[in-house]
């Protein structure tokens, strides 16, 4: 087959670290060898995959050419070319769309999907149709209720949490009563039929008329006791939250965030949870929308599952929050500043007073006990940089000092002085200065992964897994003093040169059109020192498991 034009080596270090390591990893490489294989693919020109991703996402080729640079890479017809495009943009690039905000994956997918001969159906007619398919009798109203959540499910208005709890909600306010462990269930099954589709847009859904001799009745709902006590509680609750004290430390803004009565978590790991998240919003480690989106978050995928008007609420407070705050923190910054200021002024003033008196008292004595007028100022008799007391007055000082000069003892030195010039001692021989020698000293597990290399590797363990263990337990360990020392572990361990090996490593496989595999055996063959292959899986699997 030499009849192909050859690649052109390209590299991909001008794609995002996180995209790079999504299209190198393990997991990922296994699904190239799935999509390709059931498309009848040739799997040896897999490789090549990673240049044509390189070159459609950094623009060097047309993204709209992607299906036909997957039929002729693999020499397949248009038609699987289309099905392996949409296969892959779903399966792959999907999971770094917030990167590319200059391309629109969702709007080729469904492109692609209409040339892929898929069934043309919109999210609404697709929840109506498996509504109506579902087994046992249904009202109208519930039918129409549960279509509602599927739809919204399906266009990705609600998440997997936020949809069951709408089912798991009182009939009175738009649910349907279903206990939440059977809401999680019928979500589930939902979504495993979802899973794959493509849906179009505003396609409206073709429902039979209602009857005109059957009209509804209009439900009656009684307001009970139970429905007053419920509203006095909301109001002494919204008091409290009015009548609260100022915050002054980021302590408070976690306390009144995750101590109020409307978000308390019944499991401590949550709570505590919720205290990170707020303490790094309040430090700037995140900001309102990345605060949001870990509330929100799962509970199994590292948040604290908070949704719907529970999350609005919470987010609004903690937002007044923090703006107090700051707002509070700023004032007393200003507040010590002039403070400050004026003590600096006053002792300044106090200061320079003194050393006026000093000067004439000097000057009178110099008068007294030379009989001559002096030409300059004569220094003070305090020792250098010496600081004098702001409670005792200069006029006090000044008298002390004076009352300490010995007039006779003074005028003898002077005739002495005149009698006899002293002689010069000789110098004494300067001391010889030795250079500073600094002490080695321990570095941090931040400095630690920074510097590790294959063979700091190996001496971990001797078993890899057991190795990357201790990696992931010392960014556990920084992530127990703070979420931002997490982040300065991760990029720690990235920039480290055993990291660089696998991405060189990986690279080479690409430009010389080898697997990875092909690419470490041809180092280690070379005598260079090189990984094994328990090794090589280790460091994969440990750059999948390091995110944040």
């Amino acid at each position: 087959m030499n009849d192909q034009p050859s690649v052109k080596p390209v590299t991909v270090r001008g794609l995002p670290t996180e995209v790079r390591q999504l299209l190198f990893a393990e997991k990922t490489f296994e699904t190239y060898y799935n999509l390709v294989g059931a498309v009848g693919g040739d799997k040896s020109q897999i490789p090549k995959l990673l240049v044509l991703f390189s070159d459609v996402l950094t623009g060097r080729e047309d993204i709209h050419l992607f299906p036909t640079k997957l039929s002729e890479l693999f020499s397949i017809d248009e038609t699987k070319g289309y099905s392996l495009a949409v296969q892959l943009m779903t399966g792959v690039l999907m999971q770094v769309d917030d990167l590319f905000q200059d391309l629109d994956f969702q709007a080729l997918t469904r492109e692609w999907s209409t040339k892929d001969d898929q069934e043309e159906e919109s999210a609404e007619e697709f929840a109506h149709t498996y509504v109506e398919q579902m087994p046992g009798k249904k009202d109208e109203r519930s039918s129409q209720r549960l279509e509602d959540v599927f739809t919204d499910l399906a266009e990705g208005d609600l998440t997997h949490d936020e949809a069951a709890s709408r089912l798991a909600k009182s009939p009175k306010v738009g649910g349907l009563g279903i206990d939440p462990t059977v809401a999680e269930s019928v979500v589930d099954v939902f979504e495993t039929e979802m899973k794959g589709k493509v849906f179009l847009d505003d396609v409206p859904v073709n429902r039979p008329p209602s009857k005109p001799n059957q009209p509804q009745k209009p439900q009656i709902e009684a307001f009970t006791e139970e429905d007053e006590k419920e509203i006095e509680q909301i109001k002494q609750e919204k008091e409290a939250a009015l009548t609260h004290e100022p915050i002054t430390s980021i302590e408070g803004v976690v306390k009144r965030v995750c101590e109020d009565k409307r978000f308390q978590f019944d499991n401590p790991v949550l709570t505590e949870r919720c205290q990170k998240v707020v303490h790094s919003r309040v430090r700037g480690v995140r900001d309102a929308f990345a605060t949001r989106r870990q509330l929100e978050r799962s509970v199994e995928q590292g948040g604290v599952g908070v949704t719907g008007r529970s999350l609005a609420e919470m987010t609004q407070l903690l937002e007044q929050a923090v703006e107090e705050y700051h707002a509070h923190a700023g004032a007393q910054i200003e507040q010590e500043k002039e403070q400050a200021q004026k003590v600096k002024e006053a002792a300044a003033s106090a200061e320079e007073q003194r050393q006026v008196t000093e000067q004439k008292v000097m000057d009178k004595r110099f008068v007294e006990l030379t009989g001559k007028t002096p030409r300059t100022s004569v220094s003070p008799t305090g020792p250098k940089r010496s600081r004098t007391s702001a409670a005792v007055s200069a006029q006090v000082e000044t008298q002390q000092r004076e009352g300490k000069i010995d007039v006779a003892r003074v005028k003898t030195i002077i005739e002495a002085s005149q009698a006899a010039a002293p002689k010069s001692a000789p110098r004494p021989k300067p001391k010889r200065v030795q250079d500073v020698v600094f002490e080695k000293r321990l570095s941090g597990p931040v400095e630690e992964l920074k510097r590790l290399t294959l063979t700091d590797f190996r001496r971990l363990s001797s078993d890899p897994v057991q190795a990357t263990t201790k990696i992931k337990d010392k960014v556990d360990l920084l992530e127990n003093l703070g979420y931002e020392q997490k982040v300065e572990g991760i990029k720690a361990w990235r920039s480290s040169p055993l990291n660089r090996l696998y991405i060189e490593l990986a690279e080479q496989a690409v430009l010389s059109g080898t697997t990875i595999q092909a690419a470490l055996e041809s180092q280690q063959e070379r005598g260079v020192e090189m990984f094994k292959d328990e090794e090589l899986k280790a460091v994969m699997k440990l750059n999948a498991d390091l995110r944040f």
